[in-house]
């Protein structure tokens, strides 16, 4: 994944309409699957929930 970061980046930022920093989760399901990590419905919402709770502990990151 970190060979892919720069195209990553590239990718999300055409994604990232609104210029704030996010994109939909069905966006960035779409770049993970297409782009370098194919996985189920289920594998996404397992990552996104992990995500969410790093988040309010403090430790997940911003908005890229």
């Amino acid at each position: 994944m970190r060979k892919n970061y720069l195209n990553l980046k590239k990718i999300f930022l055409t994604f990232d309409r609104h210029l704030d920093g996010f994109i939909s989760l069905e966006d960035l399901k779409s770049i993970l699957c297409q782009f370098t990590v194919p996985m189920s419905d289920q594998l996404f919402r397992q990552m996104m929930e992990r995500c969410v709770s790093e988040r309010e502990r403090g430790e997940g990151g911003g908005p890229v």
